[in-house]
């Protein structure tokens, strides 16, 4: 199968049709998942780990697969459906980003790789070890981090959401990201203490 070059830049109005196609081989079942559908195992259960399995597999050959792909692969045709299995995935294993189209294009409303990527570095790691933990490019790294910073210090100042979005040129929500990570983190620090 074809998915979607993981070096492929997207930016405002470029379209999937005109992205780069890598070829991918994935996994649809393996040997260990049909024997847990044979010892009884509701095949609900299997399917986030399903999703997650093959969105790695894509991603560790150069690819990158979305949702609707999964589905089709699946059999669960919906891509909501897959959302949903992979959403729980992400409860189950909440410190794993799995590398989707939406996560390592930043694209539509998904989980964000801002909050662990702040949190892995106030634990003190490298861009390039973040980068390559969350399935993300450094430069990307770089910009949340950068980002963090930066409302941080404004943040620290005293400084209102809106003059932290009007100084950063981040949106409301992007700002109030970066903050709700920081109380989180202060938060923390306390509990330590």
């Amino acid at each position: 199968m074809l998915a979607v070059d993981k070096n492929e830049k997207f930016g405002y109005g470029k379209r999937m049709e005109s992205c780069r196609l890598v070829p991918v081989i994935v996994t649809l079942i393996t040997p260990e998942e049909l024997q847990e559908v044979a010892d009884g195992t509701p095949l609900r259960e299997l399917r986030p780990r399903i999703a997650a399995r093959i969105l790695k597999e894509a991603y560790d050959q150069g690819g990158v697969l979305p949702f609707s792909t999964v589905g089709l692969l699946t059999g669960l045709y919906a891509p909501s459906t897959v959302s949903a299995a992979v959403k729980l995935f992400y409860e189950q294993n909440p410190d794993v980003v799995l590398p989707h189209s939406g996560t390592v294009f930043d694209l539509g409303r998904t989980l964000t790789h801002k909050r662990i990527s702040v949190l892995l570095k106030h634990q003190g790691l490298l861009t390039q070890e973040i980068a390559r933990r969350i399935n993300h490019h450094p430069r990307a790294v770089a910009r949340y981090n950068d980002d963090d910073e930066r409302v941080g210090q404004l943040w620290e100042e005293g400084k209102s959401v809106e003059m932290i979005s009007y100084l950063t040129g981040l949106s409301r929500e992007v700002v109030q990201e970066y903050i709700a990570i920081r109380k989180e983190l202060r938060r923390e620090a306390k509990k330590e203490t």
